[in-house]
């Protein structure tokens, strides 16, 4: 990331919020977000000129049914038949609540879940609502990635060292010289 921006991140240039949501605090790259998600062997990092969320999860068939009580309500209840319906439901959730920076503060309960026109999903609260996309990184995971920000966006995607950077084209001004530059 340090070619995009123009130098290395210290870690001062990195603060968490309240609840434990990590930001960039340095003034010359406020602008960029960032959200990272793991698995057991698995790291995720999304990177963007907009505020994001990303959760990861490997599909486990035996995945424990007493999370269902945590993240399901009396509509969710009707779209889980599978491991993979569990999952795939549990990161969009998860992506939407890290997008808005209190994690599981925010019960999973009340994330509404619906599909919209495209491929993706509308997911609202009593905080706000949100597009949320699947990406396809890893066999046998399920990744969601959450913005207000997502219905224009083309994602590049790099694996590298089981990390994967995503990087949008939806760069500010800036950050297009930067890249050009590079």
């Amino acid at each position: 990331m340090s070619h995009h921006i123009g130098r290395r991140i210290e870690k001062d240039d990195i603060n968490v919020n309240e609840f434990g949501k990590p930001y960039f605090e340095a003034k010359d790259i406020k602008h960029i977000h960032f959200n990272i998600s793991h698995t057991k062997d698995e790291i995720v990092l999304a990177i963007a000129p907009f505020k994001l969320g990303i959760d990861l999860e490997r599909i486990q068939m035996d995945y424990d049914a007493r999370l269902l009580s945590r993240v399901v309500n009396l509509e969710d209840q009707l779209k889980i038949n599978s491991a993979v319906n569990f999952y795939e439901l549990w990161t969009i959730k998860e992506a939407y609540v890290k997008l808005i920076g209190k994690g599981l503060q925010l019960p999973l309960k009340g994330v509404i879940v619906r599909k919209n026109r495209s491929n993706g999903y509308v997911v609202s609260s009593s905080e706000f609502s949100a597009e949320v996309i699947e990406i396809e990184i890893l066999k046998n995971h399920v990744c969601h990635v959450a913005s207000e920000e997502l219905s224009n966006t083309i994602f590049k995607i790099v694996t590298l060292s089981n990390c994967v950077e995503i990087l949008s084209n939806h760069l500010t001004k800036n950050d297009k010289k930067l890249r050009s530059n590079s």
